[in-house]
């Protein structure tokens, strides 16, 4: 057993000890929970019922209930035999129901506003009521999470009174359900419903906003009563009576009727309620099974009476399916479309209504789908037989409405009655009906009196040369307006322009416009325009223009427009302006009078001759600004009088840029300094001028993406529902539909259903992704009452049917087909839809297999057996071939060039070499130069035959520069034995390379000292390395890289023969070697002055 139950029982034991321990029990109601017993004896007082308080009741306090839930305190006492109970004031949750399953209980509260309840369990009602004689009064439910806050079935002898009840958005507020085990028709019929059962008193607030309309329903009952309650948010539902009465109630807002009553109904009232603005009509009468037709009225002897009906936006009161009932002494006023609108009815007495101002959809827009045409006071539809409209005052002093009482002609309205009818105001028609057979309606004593609205305010016209143009402000309840033009009376329908084309030029034009059912404007003269004159001319001199034109036939003068003002020329066709400035431009315009203007006319008078000025030196411009962005930079400077225009210098050039005081140089770098220099044309250059580009800026976040409109969107429909379907939007949160002005959120649903709709009849939708853009509105229709289809059509076989194939696919295609309504294929004995699509892949299929299909049009012949064969697979070729590295690579070196060469690789398409992080094709050659390196410096580079493995980097160093000694001194005297001065020779340190040993006891340079050509006076390096070139003819000593310099180092150390030179003998190598290499530079030197000399 739970804990909590076993306290709930405990609880309840105290109770009952406390009964039979305690003679008498005195705690003050509102601060106890406790039974009252012996003597003391509170009297409930109340508008319908006086109780005394004994020590039969139970008193529940809020702050005694030791942490349970209040229906599960009152279920427990139920459960255990106690029926009265008195709730003090205080706020009361619930986590489920509390059930009354036993007959004659009372829920009292100490007050209807402070002895609150709130249900918390959005699965569960407040109280259910399924025993008889309930009686619960004085509450104030909330309900906003949970299901119904009442809910009574199979109940009789209950009352739910002076309640203030908050219903959920998606639930009925107050229930009361009959007779669940027998179904509705025969419920009615034979009168097995539940009896007494009342609604009273109560303030109802019930916010429905889904397909539930219903906020108070009352259903299969019998001498019931729902009576004074206040309910705003939904309707009544007052469905399958007898005997019972809905009055005196008041009901605002509702998404939809006011009152809707159902049949089979008999002997009900519906009698001095309030309804106010609601969305659809005040006062219905429907079938409650659409299956019941029009001649199975089963609804009788219902009385609306003293009903107040006001701001409904379909009808005022809508009868269908009734017969002998009466609708009298209603008020009904301010109706969008028909004051009372009978249809499938028979033997009805209407009387003594008050039917003011309907037809109010051509002012507050159509709400609904309706034809216009059809507004009026009381409109007999279809199949309305035998009954009086008499004595009924039906007005309309603001809007115009076609008509006062209509009966449609079609045949099937017969023997009614419309007598003494007070018909005024703006209507088309008072009466309009057949007094022949077979409707012979009967037409007698009715008092019409109609008015005409007044004239249309603020009539223009325009005008163009073969076109005249009316407006007019609109005019509120107009249904429509006429022109008048040359006798005939057109239709303008709601458009407040009017509009003629096809007029001759410079002709007078009348007309007359008016509302529908008002009075004719005066008469209106409209004059098309005269066209451009031509031939317009200007003629000039230093101080004058003279402008001449072509006389224009029906013209009654001419005007000139200078200066922008109109100058009234009479009948002249030439006009002369004097006294205007030399060389200066001037405008002009002319026209016949109440003519086209010509194009703008430009005229420059002539220049005056006369000497230039001597040039004047303008000096340095002031309030030089720069102002810059993250690339641009403008220059901005005060205008310099005298100026002729302006120059800016940018990087070294002259920019002239006419009269502007302003420069943007753009393309520039963020956060970098540049400079100008600005000037007037013949004036001082400023100085400097050093501007900064902004930094970069962050750009904010990118606006929030607009979903398109919705994709794909249909609507499905019924006889009484429509189904909206849609594409599922990429990137959308959700959806939302528009239905009767409201917006509904449908989750990430792509359909909607809306049901409970009229067979025949237009609704308008319109669907959109959230913060995405609506859809256009989409009309659908609901579908007529069902006929029997005609026998299918069997559509022939398609034609031109082929099938493409893949390895693992087969593609079919055919021919459309007329009339088909959607196609289907035959695969491995399945049939697959395949909408109305005019091809079929089938995918995952074996390479070179049969397969076999079928297609048809739906309801059509097959065709013969398709085969189509997959493709065989296409072997893939070969992996290519990955060359190996190049053989004998070598880098031969200058000064300032890099020699590579390499072996030929067999079966190579070309070679590349890797540079500085790029790869350079060098076709189909075995070397490759790089040139203009720095001396003494080292590259590096990797070469491979195209598709082949690169090499490992290969290092070279350019060669070392060699600073050559001054060219010597030569004695005058030629006689003389020609003796040579040497000078010292200064050998620079890095002029000379690093010595290497060559074999055992033998010292030569690594690198050779290079020399300029015999053209520069200097020796030629080749003689000077001959012995070194010979000596390492199979060496490449530049070529080595570091890595294997130092290895030769290493060995030669740990090599004992390479160790028998003295420190000494190598210092005097070393000397020796600069002397050598002295001599040879001073013997080169002497051979080229022989030459000289």
């Amino acid at each position: 057993m739970k804990r909590k139950e076993r306290i709930s029982i405990i609880i309840s034991l105290l109770f009952f000890a406390s009964i039979c321990f305690s003679s008498e029990i005195k705690v003050d109601i509102g601060e106890s929970y406790a039974i009252r017993k012996g003597d003391e004896k509170i009297t409930l007082g109340g508008r319908v019922r006086a109780y005394t308080l004994d020590s039969s009741w139970t008193t529940i306090d809020q702050s005694s209930l030791g942490g349970m839930s209040l229906n599960t305190i009152l279920n427990n006492l139920i459960s255990s035999g106690k029926t009265k109970f008195y709730i003090n004031d205080g706020t009361y949750y619930l986590d489920g129901e509390i059930k009354i399953e036993k007959d004659n209980i009372i829920l009292q509260g100490q007050s209807q506003i402070n002895t609150k309840i709130i249900q918390n369990n959005i699965a569960s009602n407040v109280i259910e009521i399924t025993a008889g004689g309930t009686q619960i009064l004085d509450l104030n439910i909330d309900n906003s999470l949970g299901k119904v806050a009442v809910y009574s079935i199979n109940s009789n002898n209950t009352s739910l009174r002076n309640c203030i009840i908050n219903g959920s958005d998606n639930n009925p507020a107050v229930a009361f359900y009959g007779n669940n085990t027998v179904d509705d028709i025969t419920a009615v019929e034979s009168g097995n419903l539940n009896f007494n059962n009342v609604i009273e008193n109560n303030m109802i607030n019930s916010p429905l906003n889904g397909s539930n309309k219903d906020g108070v329903i009352f259903v299969k009952q019998k001498n019931g009563l729902v009576k004074g309650n206040t309910l705003s948010g939904s309707r009544i539902a007052f469905y399958l009576s007898r005997d019972s009465e809905v009055s005196y109630n008041t009901i605002k807002n509702s998404s939809t009727n006011g009152i809707r009553y159902t049949v089979p109904a008999y002997d009900n009232k519906i009698i001095n309620n309030i309804i106010q603005d609601v969305k659809a009509s005040g006062i219905v009468v429907d079938r409650n099974d659409k299956g019941i037709t029009p001649s199975d009225y089963r609804a009788t002897n219902l009385t609306i009476s003293n009903n107040n009906i006001s701001g409904s936006r379909y009808f005022g009161i809508e009868i269908s399916n009734l017969m002998s009932s009466t609708i009298d002494n209603n008020i009904i006023e301010n109706i969008d479309f028909n004051g009372v609108y009978l249809l499938y009815s028979d033997s009805l007495f209407i009387s003594q209504n008050k039917i003011y101002e309907t037809g109010l959809c051509l002012v507050n827009g159509m709400l609904w789908a309706w034809d216009k045409n059809l507004n009026s006071g009381i409109l007999l539809d279809y199949m309305v037989t035998n009954s009086i409209m008499d004595s009924n005052e039906i007005i309309n002093s603001i809007n115009s409405c076609p008509h006062g009482i209509k009966v449609q002609s079609n045949d099937s309205n017969i023997n009614n009655s419309i007598t003494y009818n007070n018909i005024s105001g703006y209507f088309i028609n008072g009466v309009v009906a057949k007094d022949t057979s077979p409707e012979n309606t009967y037409i007698f004593g009715n008092v019409i009196n109609l008015s005409l609205l007044p004239v249309l305010e603020n009539i223009k016209w325009t005008s163009t040369i073969g076109t005249v143009t009316l407006t007019w402000d609109p005019q509120i309840g107009a249904i429509g307006y006429e022109i008048e033009k040359d006798g005939n009376i057109i239709d303008n329908g709601n458009s407040t322009s009017y509009t003629v084309t096809g007029l001759a030029s410079s002709t007078n034009y009348n007309f007359k416009v008016r509302v529908k059912l008002g009075i004719w404007s005066d008469e209106i003269t409209a004059i098309t325009m005269t066209p451009v004159l031509k031939n317009i001319k200007a003629e000039t001199t230093e101080d004058s223009v003279a402008l001449t034109w072509d006389p224009e036939i029906s013209a009654t003068g001419y005007e000139i427009e200078a200066d922008g003002k109109i100058i009234d020329n009479g009948n002249n066709t030439s006009y002369k302006i004097t006294g205007l400035k030399s060389d200066t431009n001037y405008s002009y315009k002319v026209r016949a009078k109440n003519g086209l203007w010509s194009d703008e006319i430009t005229a420059k008078t002539l220049s005056s001759v006369v000497p230039p000025p001597d040039p004047v030196i303008l000096p340095v411009l002031k309030n030089i600004k720069a102002n810059t962005t993250e690339n641009s930079v403008t220059l901005t400077w005060d205008e310099e009088i005298g100026a002729i225009g302006y120059e800016v210098g940018v990087d070294g050039k002259i920019l002239d840029i006419g009269n502007n005081t302003t420069y943007t140089i753009t393309g520039l770098k963020s956060a970098t300094n540049y400079n100008y220099k600005v000037r007037a044309k013949n004036g001082i250059w400023s100085d400097t001028i050093i501007a900064k580009t902004l930094s970069p800026v962050i750009p904010p976040p990118p606006d929030p993406v607009i979903l398109p409109v919705l994709k794909n969107i249909k609507a499905i429909t019924t006889e009484n529902s429509v189904t909206l379907t849609w594409d599922e939007e990429i990137g959308a949160t959700g959806y939302e539909i528009e239905i009767d002005g409201k917006i509904l959120d449908n989750g990430n649903n792509t359909s909607y259903k809306v049901t409970v709709l009229k067979p025949a009849t237009n609704y308008n939708y319109k669907v959109r992704a959230k913060n995405g853009t609506w859809s256009d509105v989409i009309t659908a229709t609901t579908l007529s009452p069902a006929i029997p289809p005609p026998n299918p059509v069997i559509l022939p076989v398609l034609k031109n049917i082929k099938a493409t194939t893949t390895e693992n696919s087969v593609t079919l295609t055919w021919d459309g087909e007329v009339g088909a309504t959607g196609y289907e294929i035959e695969v491995e004995g399945k049939i697959i839809d395949n909408g109305n699509s005019t091809s079929y892949t089938v995918t995952g299929l074996k390479s070179a297999t049969n397969y076999s299909y079928k297609v048809r049009a739906k309801n059509g012949t097959w065709s013969d057996v398709i085969t189509a064969t997959t493709l065989k697979p296409v072997i893939p070729p070969p992996d290519p071939i990955i060359l190996p590295v190049l053989k004998n690579i070598k880098a031969t070196t200058t000064e300032n060039s890099v020699t590579l060469t390499w072996d030929e690789e067999i079966g190579a398409t070309g070679y590349e070499i890797y540079i500085n992080g790029k790869i350079l094709d060098n076709g189909n050659n075995t070397s490759y130069t790089v040139t203009g390196l720095k001396s003494a410096t080292s590259y590096s580079y990797k070469v491979r035959a195209k598709n082949g493995t690169w090499s490992d980097v290969i290092t070279a160093t350019t060669l070392s520069s060699v600073i050559l000694p001054p060219d010597p001194v030569v004695p005058p005297d030629d006689s003389k034995k020609p003796s040579v001065k040497v000078p010292v020779v200064s050998v620079i340190p890095q002029a000379i390379a690093p010595i290497s040993p060559v074999g055992k006891n033998n010292l030569v340079a690594s690198s050779a000292t290079t020399v300029s050509n015999k053209t520069d006076n200097r020796v030629d390096n080749k003689d000077i390395n001959k012995g070194n070139s010979e000596a390492d003819s199979d060496k490449d000593t530049d070529g080595l890289s570091s890595s294997t310099k130092s290895d030769e180092a290493t060995n030669r150390k740990s090599d004992p023969e390479k160790q028998d030179i003295s420190h000494n003998n190598k210092l005097l190598i070393f000397i020796s070697a600069i002397l050598g290499l002295s001599a040879i530079a001073v013997f080169a030197r002497i051979r080229l002055f022989r030459k000289k000399i």
